[in-house]
């Protein structure tokens, strides 16, 4: 049973990091929405430098996994380095909009640093290119963000708080969701690097 999405109060402003890899699909257990058909996205970055090396456990955040907890020894990245809670975008104005409501959970206290969307001002559309979209504030429900301009406020998991803008790099924000990554940020896109001199 599911919250009206036409509700404009009442629903939660912040929620939990499930990591950069698809949180809310039948696979992953978090199957409590009606929007099945916007999550096929290509989660960024993709891959490492091969698909061998990018599997599901180095793409969990601290709240990544269903029914399971997690203990600080798994935040292999750092607790500094590792996003715990974030700002959830409130949509209401487009379809799927918020699905509000902190005792449903899944989409509506759970949030993915990996889905990059666009928003032309009609519809929405999953894209794989930084220079066509974002993965924060992008107007997609599974992503977060805020009525602040130009980026969200993020608790990190040693306990500080940091405002990220809109402009970060979109493979530091991805991989900031996932804890035991072991990746650098440069090494998360080999395409997007310098050629060597």
């Amino acid at each position: 049973m599911m919250l009206s999405p036409a509700w404009i109060g009442g629903g939660t402003d912040y929620g939990g990091c499930a990591g950069r890899h698809a949180a809310f699909t039948l696979d992953t257990g978090y199957n409590l929405c009606d929007a099945s058909t916007r999550y096929e996205p290509n989660y960024y970055p993709v891959p490492f430098k091969n698909s061998a090396d990018d599997t599901e456990e180095k793409r969990w955040g601290m709240f990544g996994r269903v029914n399971v907890s997690t203990k600080w020894k798994e935040i292999g990245d750092g607790a500094s380095n590792t996003i715990m809670t974030g700002e959830l975008q409130r949509i209401t104005d487009i379809a799927p909009g918020s699905k509000d409501g902190w005792a449903i959970g899944g989409p509506a206290t759970l949030f993915t640093t990996g889905a990059m969307f666009r928003y032309d001002g009609k519809r929405l559309e999953c894209v794989s290119s930084p220079a066509k979209g974002k993965l924060l504030n992008n107007r997609f429900f599974g992503s977060p963000g805020s009525a602040h301009s130009g980026g969200a406020n993020f608790g990190m998991a040693d306990g500080a708080v940091r405002f990220l803008t809109d402009e970060i790099d979109p493979r530091i924000f991805a991989l900031l969701g996932s804890m035991a990554d072991g990746a650098e940020a440069s090494n998360a896109n080999p395409q997007a690097q310098s050629p060597s001199p």
